[in-house]
């Protein structure tokens, strides 16, 4: 199933050296492949779709797999209409943080990476995890999001590090100039500030759809 597909691209960090996005001595999200995850970047609008969008991946879209585990299988995800409701969010970023910096936090708004239900303004209850190398920030849903909802992932300006955090203008210039999904940006940071967070202290939000509960229960009877 897609939840548990998705389970396994967050055992471990991937063994490549992510570039910076650019040279500002601030840490940023890898934006690229499938980073950060998910992310309405990677569908496609379809308007027999009940929630408007169809997953449209490549191979190089999905995040990585644990070495111990098969490569993931593309087939499992293209074509469905969200993302799953019980998924992580995952963000890489291209500097190491120390892991003890940030305590025991959860993804509440005042956690560094969050998850925030954006058509409900609000953020979604979980909890975050940090990889022991630094470079890989999972939020987990405490409960199952929203279906045919759109979501995004919010990353604050205020990582707990020695450097600045931030997603770099020119990532989020080209976002809002030329992005199918600038609207649901808009609608993300609208949504962010009315539960109580600035703009300013937002360093990205990354829009993404959950699947609907038509496709949940399709996926559920075809393995029957």
């Amino acid at each position: 199933m897609l939840f548990l597909a998705l389970m396994a691209c967050t055992g471990s960090d991937p063994a490549d050296t992510a570039t910076p996005i650019v040279d500002d001595g601030c840490v940023h999200p890898v934006w690229s492949g499938g980073w950060p995850f998910p992310s309405n970047r990677l569908v496609t609008r379809d308007g027999a779709s009940p929630t408007g969008v169809r997953l449209a991946l490549t191979e190089a879209d999905l995040p990585l797999s644990r070495k111990d585990l098969p490569p993931l299988d593309v087939a499992l995800f293209d074509g469905l209409d969200g993302f799953s409701r019980l998924a992580p969010a995952v963000v890489r970023l291209d500097t190491p943080v120390d892991p003890t910096a940030f305590g025991d936090l959860s993804p509440d708004g005042t956690a560094p990476v969050s998850i925030l239900d954006v058509e409900a303004g609000q953020f979604v209850s979980g909890r975050l995890a940090i990889t022991s190398s630094g470079s890989t920030l999972t939020v987990w849903p405490d409960t199952a999001l929203r279906p045919a909802a759109l979501h995004a992932i919010v990353l604050r300006a205020d990582l707990p590090t020695a450097t600045c955090f931030s997603a770099g203008p020119d990532i989020l210039a080209a976002q809002a100039a030329g992005d199918t999904h600038a609207d649901e940006m808009d609608a993300a940071f609208a949504a962010a500030e009315a539960a109580g967070l600035s703009r300013d202290a937002i360093a990205a939000v990354v829009p993404f759809t959950t699947r609907s509960a038509e496709s949940e229960v399709a996926t559920l009877r075809a393995l029957e």
